[in-house]
């Protein structure tokens, strides 16, 4: 094997391994949280978690994409500088959008909902800061830090959620709060040390904005898509149906989309990386080729079991009252699987 291939793989097993130590206390924990709250408690948290990833993805505007590109550390500076400013834009934006909140609540079927809504851009604005330094640091290979990260956000989501147990709603939306913003700290602190935004020019993100414009212009539409087409259901469920159908929806997507989703964005954010270097190397064909036939075959195994035993699953894991997400995501696997092959 040669020493890129093992410098890929020990990358991808530093994300994965660190991740994967987070979203086993998720799963320890969503036993026992099923059994503290109810399913339209977690519909309330579905459709704030949609409403904030939709806006944390689209806020950066997907400059963060271009982090790797540069051959200066100084370029880099100013795309991640460039993505917080369109970040804090977008959020204050929708800040004041969001102001009506009574009608929004009602329009989406959940008037719990109401109190959260302001805290919607916020906690975006922190994911989407969390994610601009996450360029960064896998930019400089500093894929331990980024796993630090990431399990920092699980532990603090679950241990508010489990403390904030008898308050419905507000206890799990509180604990994505404090997810975000230990997701924030820990990858931001970090890239700010590292001087990114030090002697920072104007004229420079100017530059690099227009240098980049691609992904505004191209990157953006197509992530806008992808986010509608994930974030979307639990919307439209809950309009239409209510907040317990969205917390079965919600519950179904996540048994299964986070095994994958641990993998996928994994092995994506080292590809991102080494995908630059492999274009210079002229071996991006083989390393793109391996790495899809890699993931196919860990999909595999979590999609077969929701398709094959899913309702006796959730039941016996969650709770009986559970078993209606069961069913879903024996509907949910197959597309739950090509969303993490073609994010």
């Amino acid at each position: 094997m040669t020493e890129p291939r093992r410098s890929f793989g020990r990358s991808v097993l530093a994300l994965v391994g660190g991740g994967a130590v987070a979203h086993a206390v998720v799963f320890a924990a969503r036993p026992i949280l099923t059994r503290l709250y109810s399913p339209e408690a977690f519909g309330v948290l579905g459709l704030f978690v949609a409403m904030a990833s939709l806006l944390s993805v689209l806020a950066t505007l997907r400059y963060e994409d271009a982090v790797v590109l540069p051959e200066r550390h100084e370029d880099a500076h100013a795309v991640v500088a460039l993505a917080w400013g369109a970040a804090l834009a977008v959020c204050g934006i929708a800040a004041l959008a969001l102001v009506p909140r009574e009608v929004i609540a009602e329009a989406l079927g959940a008037p719990d909902l109401r109190p959260f809504v302001p805290w919607v851009p916020l906690v975006a604005l922190l994911f989407a800061y969390g994610n601009g330094a996450q360029a960064w640091l896998g930019r400089t290979h500093a894929f331990r830090l980024i796993a630090v990260g990431i399990g920092a956000q699980s532990l603090a989501t679950v241990g508010v959620q489990l403390a904030g147990a008898g308050t419905e709603a507000a206890g799990l939306v509180a604990g994505v709060a404090a997810g975000a913003v230990a997701f924030a700290l820990v990858l931001v602190v970090p890239t700010l040390r590292q001087g990114v935004l030090r002697e920072l020019v104007p004229a420079e993100v100017a530059r690099v904005a227009r240098r980049y414009s691609r992904f505004p212009r191209l990157g953006l539409p197509a992530s806008a898509l992808g986010q509608i087409g994930a974030r979307l259901p639990p919307l439209a469920l809950g309009a239409w149906f209510g907040t317990a159908t969205v917390g079965y929806f919600g519950l179904a997507s996540m048994a299964v989309l986070v095994p994958l989703a641990l993998v996928a964005d994994s092995v994506g954010q080292v590809y991102g990386v080494h995908a630059a270097e492999a274009h210079r190397g002229g071996t991006l064909a083989a390393l793109t080729r391996d790495t899809f036939r890699g993931l196919v075959g860990w999909i595999a195994y979590p999609v077969a079991a929701a398709a094959l035993v899913g309702p006796m699953l959730f039941a016996l894991v969650f709770g009986a009252e559970w078993e209606t997400a069961g069913v879903y995501s024996r509907s949910l696997a197959p597309w739950l699987a090509l969303s993490a092959l073609v994010p």
